[in-house]
C-alpha cells in the first residue's frame, strides 16, 4: 500500500491529509484561533470543581470557561473540591460538552509535585500540526518514512479530502451509494444501489458485492470525516448467515487500519450493522460547518484568503481586492488571528477587503 501526506500551510490554518493507494483516508486541520485549545495529549493541573457520586466523576477547572469531565473508579472518594489534580485529555470539547481527561499515571510524572502557580493551567503540550514543524511531525509520530508532500500538488489534494469529508453521498465503485448522516445520538449510514445494475449476476451475488463496496466505503468516510461515537449501517438485502458474516468482517477489515479504538457488532435481521468508533476530537463537519450544517464565518474568512493569495499569485505586482459579505468582512477586519502580517509577508501589502453591496455572500477576489 503507497502512503502519501499532503501539507498545506495556509494563513489561518493548517491541513494535512494522508492518502493510501491516491485515496484520502485522514484529514487533520488545525487552525491559529485555537493554538490554546486543549488537544488529545496535552497535561493539566486542574482544580476540582465539584464531585458527583452518582456517576461517579469529578468536573475540574483547566483555566477554560467549561469544566473538564473526570471519570472516577466506583467508591473513589479521595478528592475534594478544590484539590489540585495533574491530568491528560483523552478527549476534546465537543460543542457543549467540555473535555474529558484522566489522572496523569505514575510513570507520566515529570517531576513537578504541584502547580507552578495558585491558577489552573496546562503544563505540557502535546505535539501538533501548528506546535512544531509539522513535517517533522508526521515522520516522527505517524508514519515514520511516509512521504510529506508540499506545495501546490498539497493545496489541491487537500482541498479535494475536505470537499469529499463535507460531502453527505459518497459513490461506489462499479455503481452505488452511500449517505452519511450525523445524529445527536448516532451517525446513520444508508447504502443505496442507484444506478448499479445486476447484469448477469444473481441478486444475492449482486447484493453482497454492493455491501463489501459499501462496508469499505462506510469505514473510509468514518475515518475521513473524523467521526465517532455509534454507527448504524443499513446494508441491502442481506438473506444469510454466510452473507451477514462476510459483510461484518468487511466493516472490521476497514476500521483495522484506525489508530481509534473500534468494536464491531453482527448484522441482525433487519440487515443493520452497528459499530463504535472512539470519539478523540471533534470531527472535520463539527470544525468547519454550524449546527444547521452551513459553513461557519470562520471557515469562509479563511477560504476567502486563500482565494486572495491564488488570484495575487496570479496578478504579480497588481493590488487584489477581496469583496465580501458583512458577517466575513467583520471577522477578517477584526484580525483576532494575525492574519494580515502573514498574508502581507506572502504576498506584500497589496490587497484591499471590500464590503459587497449586492446582498449576497458570494466572495469574490479580483485585480483592483
Amino acid at each position: 500500500m503507497s502512503r502519501q501526506v499532503f501539507l498545506d500551510e495556509a494563513v489561518g490554518e493548517t491541513r494535512a491529509a494522508l492518502f493510501e493507494d491516491d485515496q484520502p483516508v485522514e484529514l487533520w486541520i488545525e487552525r491559529w484561533s485555537e493554538r490554546e485549545t486543549p488537544r488529545v495529549g496535552d497535561r493539566y493541573w486542574g482544580r476540582v470543581v465539584s464531585v458527583d457520586t452518582r456517576l461517579p466523576a469529578a468536573f475540574l477547572d483547566l483555566g477554560d470557561e467549561v469544566p473538564a469531565f473526570m471519570p472516577l473508579r466506583r467508591r473513589a472518594t479521595s478528592l475534594t473540591e478544590g484539590m489540585f489534580v495533574k491530568v491528560k485529555i483523552i478527549r476534546e470539547a465537543i460543542h457543549e460538552k467540555g473535555p474529558h481527561v484522566r489522572p496523569v499515571t505514575a510513570s507520566e510524572v515529570d517531576g513537578q509535585s504541584r502547580p507552578a502557580s495558585g491558577r489552573p493551567g496546562r503544563v505540557q503540550t502535546a505535539p501538533s500540526l501548528l506546535r512544531e514543524g509539522s513535517v517533522a511531525f508526521f515522520s516522527r509520530e505517524w508514519w515514520d518514512g511516509c512521504d510529506v508532500i508540499t506545495g501546490a500538488e498539497a493545496k489541491l489534494e487537500c482541498e479535494r479530502a475536505v470537499e469529499l469529508a463535507l460531502a453527505r453521498e459518497w459513490a461506489l465503485p462499479m455503481g452505488g451509494r452511500i449517505w452519511v448522516e450525523p445524529t445527536r445520538a448516532l451517525t446513520a449510514i444508508d447504502v443505496d444501489a442507484g444506478s448499479r445494475q445486476a447484469r448477469n449476476q444473481p441478486r444475492d451475488r449482486f447484493n453482497l458485492d454492493l455491501n463489501l463496496a459499501a462496508a469499505e466505503g462506510a469505514t473510509r468516510a468514518v475515518r475521513l470525516k473524523g467521526l465517532g461515537g455509534l454507527f448504524a449501517v443499513d446494508f441491502v438485502g442481506i438473506n444469510d448467515q454466510p452473507h451477514r458474516e462476510a459483510v461484518r468482517k468487511a466493516v472490521q477489515a476497514g476500521l483495522a487500519r484506525e489508530r481509534a479504538e473500534t468494536s464491531v457488532g453482527d448484522v441482525n435481521s433487519f440487515g443493520l450493522l452497528v459499530f463504535h468508533r472512539q470519539r478523540q476530537a471533534r470531527s472535520v463537519l463539527e470544525l468547519m460547518l454550524d449546527a444547521d450544517g452551513h459553513t461557519t464565518v470562520e471557515t469562509r474568512a479563511l477560504e476567502a484568503l486563500q482565494m486572495l493569495e491564488r488570484e495575487a499569485a496570479a496578478n504579480r505586482g497588481r493590488v487584489v481586492q477581496l469583496r465580501l459579505p458583512p458577517d466575513v468582512l467583520r471577522w477578517l477586519e477584526a484580525d483576532l488571528i494575525g492574519w494580515r502580517e502573514a498574508l502581507s509577508g506572502r504576498i506584500g501589502a497589496r490587497f484591499q477587503l471590500v464590503a459587497r453591496t449586492d446582498h449576497t455572500s458570494k466572495v469574490e477576489a479580483v485585480p483592483a
